[in-house]
């Protein structure tokens, strides 16, 4: 384990926030200069572990205000879509912001609903992980926007995390939702809050688990990497369950390579299809929390061997594509891949902490080991 890239990475982090509160999702990367729910969730809960807690306040300040600066948008979608109105693009909350919280400019998979479940789970955990035990007024109103917000639109179909496939209803999801209203309810007890995350499990086993293995969406049957978020962080199922087992084993098969490279999904062109460095961490993670710590740790020595000359962990390894054409198309359209990127950075962490915390409940000391053991 590398203490000083640690250390890096939460410099990395801290040196993208926004005076505003946000984290850009990559400062080098013109397509990703803007700031997203979904990312700054994860960036802010490993701040949060990092010992941050100032930092991931002010991102938590930057949703609230972004939220209530919609409030009549997303009490009318609401409203619209409870009435059995087709909403339009432009009725829903938007998943691509400024700096400053306005929407950004252009179609960008404009409705996206995980962002906001993850935003309710990454605030439930900053606000535990803080000691606070009260909402302010502003907190209180953005949580029931975005609760009611959810509780109208959880099965309707919208774009997934990776901006794709909008025509779907996506397993990932929809345990995004299910983990923001089990989490936020324990704070702010929501009126049918209880009966909408059982609704969200029941909805997932009725119409997205089939033979055992958790599908990827309503129209995909195959796997995606991002089920891992079924068990860390949205809890929606219990890790070592055998209801999880299936699923894992066809990720591990059919998504991660040998050196512990993890794909997002078995077609995936975007950059040729290559290995995703925070997806790694998402399973070391996963691994972490089933008592496979011999694997987490050789996972992390993986995401550390691709760190940059810069001191930055990328969005993909470069390596490993599926389609190597596209990855060279896309090479020629945007640029080289997006570096640093800050959710990378921020598995990262949440990594190396969960790896930490089993060293020292076990005894052991991190100081002066090498980077792989």
């Amino acid at each position: 384990m590398n203490s000083i890239f640690y250390e890096k990475s939460i410099a990395v982090i801290l040196e993208n926030q926004h005076e505003h509160g946000g984290y850009i999702a990559c400062p080098n990367f013109k397509q990703y200069q803007y700031y997203w729910f979904r990312d700054g969730s994860f960036i802010a809960y490993a701040m949060d572990i990092a010992g941050q807690l100032n930092s991931s306040q002010r991102f938590h300040q930057w949703a609230v205000q972004t939220i209530l600066r919609n409030k009549a948008k997303i009490m009318a979608a609401a409203e619209k879509v409870k009435g059995g109105e087709m909403a339009s693009i432009t009725d829903f909350f938007h998943c691509r912001f400024n700096a400053n919280g306005s929407d950004a400019e252009g179609d960008w998979a404009y409705h996206q609903l995980d962002g906001i479940g993850s935003w309710l789970w990454s605030f439930s955990q900053h606000f535990r992980l803080s000691g606070r035990t009260h909402l302010t007024a502003p907190e209180d109103e953005a949580i029931s926007l975005a609760c009611l917000y959810l509780q109208a639109l959880w099965n309707t179909p919208c774009y997934d995390c990776w901006e794709e496939n909008g025509d779907a209803i996506h397993t990932y999801t929809l345990a995004a939702i299910y983990g923001g209203f089990h989490e936020i309810n324990k704070i702010k007890p929501l009126e049918n809050g209880i009966a909408s995350s059982q609704q969200i499990q029941e909805f997932i086993f009725q119409n997205q688990f089939q033979d055992g293995v958790f599908r990827k969406s309503s129209k995909d049957h195959g796997v995606d990497a991002n089920l891992l978020g079924l068990v860390f962080p949205f809890k929606l199922i219990e890790p070592n369950s055998t209801l999880f087992e299936k699923t894992l084993r066809a990720i591990e098969v059919d998504l991660l390579t040998s050196q512990y490279g993890l794909h997002r999904y078995s077609d995936d062109s975007y950059y040729g299809g290559g290995e995703w460095v925070l997806l790694s961490a998402w399973l070391g993670c996963v691994y972490m929390i089933q008592h496979k710590a011999a694997q987490a740790i050789e996972i992390l020595a993986w995401v550390e061997s691709q760190i940059t000359p810069e001191g930055y962990l990328p969005e993909q390894s470069g390596a490993g594509f599926s389609n190597t054409r596209c990855f060279h198309f896309w090479m020629k359209k945007w640029g080289t891949i997006a570096s640093p990127l800050l959710w990378s950075h921020a598995m990262y962490i949440i990594l190396y902490q969960s790896i930490k915390q089993y060293h020292d409940t076990m005894g052991l000391r991190l100081e002066n080991k090498p980077s792989y053991y």
